[in-house]
This record gives structure tokens, C-alpha cells and sequence, in this order.
């Protein structure tokens, strides 16, 4: 019989400590939902769970420290989701993913929601980013729309597989 791994798929690293929260707009949690790395880990372990996803918590912005940090401490038990600016070039979603992170989030309700209110150009040479740098893979649609209607964009996330 396989060995099933038990996996958490979502979960956030939140330690104002260590990695204040970002100026601006983004769920700011209570000192009651915060804790750190090392002590996720404890949880996970205590309850069996083997692996866990981190995703970016909206407050910290574009600074993707503390999900970073978590990773390069407990690489065989976390990859991560990061948050990044519209406009990261090609090279720092590479570097992204040569640090355990595997897919990124767009807080379109938090960070330049009116960036991706246009369809990328046609005829863009740029793989799957539009010549102005928005995702234009299937990856990074809903509901047949790319990215996300500006109307829904409150309410909208959108996800890109950088690796698997």
C-alpha cells in the first residue's frame, strides 16, 4: 500500500516579529493569529502532517521574507506561494523558484488592482507574460477571462505555476 502523506495546502507563516507587515492595504492579523516559523512546524508535526504550502498573507505586501525564510529552514516541509509585483521581470520569478517557491499569487483588491484591467496585446513575443509583463497562460485565468474582470478584481485572485 502507498504511503499517503497528509498536506497542508494553505497555510500562512505570520511573524510581525521578525517580518513586520507592509504599509498599506492587506489583512494586518491579531497577535493571536500570529506565530512563527518553528512553531507551525511543531503543529504540523505533531498532528502528522508531512508538507505544507505556504501562501503570502496579503499584509506583508510585495516582501516575501518570511515565507522565504520558512522554506530555506524546512525546504523538505514547505514550498511556498509568493506574492510579487505585476512587473517582476522574468530572472526574479526564476530566482522565486530556485528558493522553493512554485506558484504566485496577484492581490489584485490590495496591490495596483487597475494593472491588469487590460487584455495583453495581441501578437506579444514574450512566452506566456503579455509585453506588459500580466501572465497571459491558462493558469493565470478564471472563469475564461484574463486575468480577472477589473469589476471583480475586490474579490479576485489570480495563480501562475512556476514549477511543479
Amino acid at each position: 500500500m502507498t504511503d499517503l502523506a497528509i498536506v497542508d495546502t494553505h497555510a500562512h507563516i505570520i511573524d510581525p516579529a521578525r517580518f513586520p507587515f507592509a504599509e498599506g492595504p492587506g489583512y494586518k492579523p491579531t497577535a493571536e493569529e500570529t506565530g512563527t516559523r518553528e512553531m507551525f512546524a511543531a503543529v504540523l508535526d505533531a498532528h502528522g502532517v508531512r508538507h505544507a504550502l505556504l501562501v503570502q498573507l496579503s499584509g506583508y505586501g510585495y516582501d516575501n521574507a518570511g515565507i522565504l525564510d520558512a522554506v530555506k529552514r524546512y525546504p523538505q516541509k514547505f514550498k511556498a506561494i509568493a506574492v510579487v509585483d505585476p512587473e517582476s521581470s522574468d530572472r526574479a520569478l526564476e530566482d522565486f523558484s530556485a528558493r522553493g517557491v512554485v506558484g504566485v499569487r496577484f492581490n489584485l483588491a490590495s496591490y495596483r488592482g487597475t494593472r491588469f484591467a487590460a487584455p495583453a496585446p495581441s501578437g506579444s513575443s514574450r512566452g506566456s507574460r503579455g509585453s506588459d509583463g500580466t501572465p497571459r497562460s491558462s493558469e493565470a485565468t478564471r472563469n475564461g477571462r484574463r486575468p480577472c474582470p477589473s469589476s471583480a478584481a475586490a474579490a479576485c485572485a489570480c495563480w501562475s505555476i512556476i514549477s511543479a
